[in-house]
């Protein structure tokens, strides 16, 4: 029998030596956006299509499963062969199974998303000594019922069915997830002396976030500031499943030579300079200082300009009449992006220009 490694490489034994040949799966999506669905930065398990072990008696083929086109379904297929070789995501729908949301004899019932996907992926991965067609009918069948509007059976977005898939995953479990004895409030509490573990469980937001957050998810920050005043305008963050990046282009809009996917990444974090905003806590500092230098001041109203902190929602401007604060303010501000929260699997959507 011809020995299996896990690994990233196709290996064949010749004439006593070992050589090896890597191999990456990738899903392409067409038209303006080209999604790339890549491996676990540290798994440690590839896709191996064919295994080839050379003696001076026979030759042993090795192979895994391949899936069915019911359709033009192979933008679905794609990534269902490229989420097989990723053992962190493999291992994640075994916790979530594992979970004791769900006795066994209803997870078909209750989880039939999940169940029906682990199984697949793992006969992908099964390596076997003959060729075998698998059919994602199985999968296909629940995902159907969370994203109805998503025809798959026929050519659609892989990055969308890619979206698609993570979110059913995610609404099933949500469904089936119970707290153990707690709150709302315990659920989202932060960590602290204060708060006593009940009844021997790990407390419910480490759980809720074990149980909920998969190994693609991560989170976005973003920032906005002005520069005359050095106030942050906004605090926004956002979850993600995958990172839409652009190639760097140079000033006549072409790619620079050599660009790398860390050159996108730093071109995605970079600080921007936006000109002519608008910063509320901008106006209300020069209307205080422009009414407190009338002749006649009236200091109640000059006073709630200086201490206003609801800026979106104020009715400061009709304070002095609308004839008296018609002027704007010009602000410089910046915005930046940054990675707060790092998935353990990647997946990276390269955009381009669409070719004519």
């Amino acid at each position: 029998m011809g020995k299996f490694e896990h690994g990233n490489l196709l290996l064949s034994l010749s004439q006593g030596h070992w050589h090896g040949y890597s191999l990456t799966a990738v899903a392409v999506a067409l038209g303006i956006g080209v999604a790339g669905l890549c491996r676990a930065l540290n798994s440690s398990l590839g896709v191996q299509w064919l295994l080839r072990r050379f003696s001076s008696e026979s030759e042993r083929l090795y192979y895994t499963g391949g899936l069915q086109n019911l359709g033009n379904n192979c933008f679905l297929n794609v990534i269902l062969q490229a989420l097989a070789s990723c053992d962190h995501f493999v291992s994640s729908l075994d916790d979530l199974l594992g979970s004791d949301d769900v006795l066994p004899e209803e997870q078909s019932e209750r989880m039939p998303l999940i169940l029906a996907l682990s199984s697949l992926l793992k006969d992908l991965s099964r390596v076997r000594d003959q060729k075998i067609v698998l059919n994602p009918e199985s999968v296909m069948h629940p995902l159907s019922c969370y994203v109805s509007h998503f025809n798959l059976t026929r050519q659609q977005d892989a990055s969308e069915a890619f979206v698609h898939l993570l979110t059913s995953l995610r609404d099933e479990f949500s469904h089936c997830y119970v707290p153990y004895k707690s709150s709302l409030a315990d659920i989202t509490m932060f960590h602290s002396k204060v708060y006593k573990q009940r009844e021997g469980n790990q407390p419910e937001c480490k759980r809720w976030k074990q149980n909920i957050f998969g190994p693609f998810d991560g989170t976005i920050g973003s920032t906005l500031s002005c520069r005359n005043c050095s106030s942050v305008l906004s605090l926004d963050f956002e979850n993600f499943h995958c990172l839409p990046l652009s190639p760097v282009a140079d000033i006549n809009g072409d790619i620079i030579n050599g660009c790398s996917l860390v050159d996108c990444l730093k071109h995605f974090t970079v600080l921007e300079h936006l000109d002519n905003y608008r910063c509320d806590h901008c106006w209300h500092n020069a209307a205080s200082k422009y009414f407190s230098l009338q002749s006649e001041v009236d200091e109640e109203k000059v006073n709630k300009l200086r201490t206003c902190v609801d800026y979106d929602s104020c009715n400061c401007k009709h304070l002095f009449g609308p004839e008296k604060t018609t002027w704007s303010v010009s602000s410089k501000a910046t915005k930046q992006l940054a990675i707060t929260r790092c998935p353990k699997v990647s997946t990276i959507e390269i955009h381009l220009l669409k070719l004519t």
